[in-house]
């Protein structure tokens, strides 16, 4: 019998924790970023780059999250200091189709970003990480395919649009991550992005999630999807720890796992959970089931249980 299961957490902060930075362009475009930092310093950096919505509160959610646990964190301004809140529906298509549709402007965008942070002394210029979200996941992977900046260590696009390769492409010098929902058409070519990251030696991992949707990371939008966020931000975080790690007072990014009394499972949802490429063969499923009260005290007991399906989250 279970008494008690995994369960995640979203991690969306309670408050936002980040300054303002205005900054210019290299075509003299006014920006305005945003930048969060951690307790400790310096720091290795993560910049974020924006969907296609402009950088407004997400983003600075985000940078809020990942400066708690231990990163010099920036949200990237792509558009421009006027273009951030409440942009319509044709604004952020003539807006993302600029900059989708001239890579050149695009990274050069993200470089100035990456000048920036660097600029800091609280930052560990050496170390730095790209994130982007649905078109600046697009972004990320842009400038990955370029002879960028050797600071930028991994670079991970989460639901970004994939569906072109850039013409032609040098070696990929950072770690690459993409994660994408599992039913995201956005997702582009697998096979043809695995065989260009092979072709140039590029170390990198391709995680899609059965069922998920394009943006599932958004913490208020419909397609959000708990579980393949809170797993997609843990596997990111296990990358950055290894490629460009905090001191150890950073908090863990662990999800939480609670135990809960037998009476409560009944009540509990059980997820089923995809393995990412390598991992258990015939899409293996996993549920952790933990600990047991035995005379008021808890002995911790884990239990895998497997099932052959090829089921994700469901």
């Amino acid at each position: 019998e279970a008494f008690g299961l995994i369960s995640y957490d979203g991690m969306q902060p309670d408050a936002l924790d980040v300054t303002a930075v205005n900054y210019t362009g290299v075509d003299g475009t006014s920006l305005t970023g945003y930048i969060s930092f951690p307790e400790a310093t310096p720091s290795p950096a993560v910049i974020i780059i924006p969907d296609w919505d402009g950088v407004n509160e997400y983003e600075k959610e985000r940078a809020t999250l990942l400066a708690d646990l231990g990163y010099v964190a920036f949200a990237a301004d792509i558009y421009g200091s006027d273009l951030q809140e409440g942009l319509d529906f044709s604004t952020r298509i003539q807006q993302a189709g600029l900059y989708r549709g001239d890579p050149a402007l695009f990274i050069q965008r993200i470089q100035t970003a990456i000048d920036v942070v660097k600029s800091y002394p609280e930052v560990d210029s050496s170390s730095i990480a790209l994130v982007g979200y649905c078109f600046g996941g697009t972004g990320v992977l842009e400038y990955a395919y370029t002879d960028g900046d050797d600071a930028v260590k991994v670079v991970a696009s989460f639901h970004g649009g994939h569906q072109s390769l850039p013409r032609p492409m040098t070696a990929i010098k950072p770690y690459v991550m993409i994660l994408s929902g599992g039913i995201d058409d956005a997702h582009g070519n697998q096979t043809l992005m695995e065989d260009a990251f092979n072709e140039r030696n590029a170390s990198w991992e391709i995680t899609r999630y059965a069922g998920v949707d394009h943006g599932y990371t958004s913490w208020n939008g419909g397609a959000y999807n708990l579980v393949a966020d809170a797993r997609s931000f843990e596997s990111m975080m296990e990358v950055l720890a290894d490629t460009m790690p905090v001191g150890s007072s950073a908090p863990s990014s662990s999800p939480t796992v609670s135990l809960m009394p037998s009476s409560e499972v009944a009540d509990a949802s059980v997820i089923d959970l995809e393995e990412r490429d390598g991992g258990l063969s015939s899409g293996g499923v996993v549920v952790l089931i933990i600990g047991a009260f035995i005379g008021g005290l808890v002995v911790a007991g884990v239990a895998f249980y497997m099932r052959l399906d090829h089921g994700g989250p469901n």
